[in-house]
């Protein structure tokens, strides 16, 4: 096998009206942020996303952009979020929650719906 090259990710919406299936010409591959045994400089404050790990001094604006392309623009494409301070907010409060003892419950059973 030859070298290979990982460009970006597809947008769900956009594949919807693709009459090509690329069958047995595209793979797709569900890449994960490294963990500590993948590399030392993985913390549990910053996580492990290479661009990360690579430039930290760009750290806080990669998260931004991250939650502006992966969780406002395709979370948004699924569900109706119509106001976007409000769902910020519902996302630090999530985050905030995430430490808590008491998420599991608070989602236990929860499914969500379009």
């Amino acid at each position: 096998m030859g070298p290979w090259l990982f460009t970006g990710s597809q947008e769900a919406p956009l594949m919807q009206g693709i009459s090509e299936s690329m069958a047995g010409r595209a793979a797709i591959l569900q890449l994960l942020p490294f963990s500590l045994s993948e590399t030392e400089k993985v913390n549990l404050l910053h996580g492990g996303f290479p661009e990360v790990l690579a430039r930290p001094g760009a750290r806080g604006l990669w998260f931004a952009s991250y939650l502006q392309t992966y969780l406002e623009r395709d979370v948004r494409a699924i569900t109706n979020v119509r106001d976007l301070t409000t769902f910020r907010r519902f996302l630090a409060l999530l985050a905030r929650l995430e430490r808590s003892p008491f998420f599991g419950s608070l989602f236990e059973g929860f499914v969500l719906r379009k």
